[in-house]
């Protein structure tokens, strides 16, 4: 460790609930962490590796799937106007193969519901979008 680098601590606290370790999980602790846990984050996992199969498949089907729709239209068509009331942050990885149409599915239901929010996106990880670039060895279809 440099001897110049000082590390300040910050006396406040994140406070972060995950509610969710699959698509699938149960749908109990969004509900019970938004209004009891007091938190500034809901963080949840949807790309358990059986769940990227099956987003892969949708996505190969329409262009337009491939992302995990229970978030969109279960958890945050519910919640979204509570979670934005109590200024909390989700973070998921719900875009799974599709993390656009997962974005673009959110904007509509902010649109549909009259309120706005930030949509972060990450991207760009995708075996497909340089399969050029990869030895046709490599993994088969």
């Amino acid at each position: 460790m440099c001897s110049d680098l000082k590390l300040k601590m910050s006396s406040s606290s994140v406070r972060v609930g995950s509610y969710g370790a699959m698509w699938g999980d149960s749908r109990i602790a969004f509900p019970q962490l938004l209004e009891n846990g007091n938190v500034d984050f809901l963080v949840a996992d949807y790309l358990a590796e059986f769940t990227m199969g099956i987003l892969a498949t949708q996505k190969e089907k329409n262009s337009e799937q491939g992302w995990c729709r229970d978030f969109v239209l279960r958890e945050m068509r519910t919640y979204l106007p509570r979670v934005l009331e109590k200024k909390v942050r989700i973070v998921v990885n719900a875009g799974g193969t599709n993390p656009h149409g997962c974005r673009s599915a959110l904007l509509e239901l902010c649109k549909q519901l009259g309120v706005k929010c930030r949509i972060g996106l990450v991207f760009g990880d995708s075996l497909d979008t340089n399969k050029a670039e990869v030895p046709p060895d490599t993994y088969e279809r």
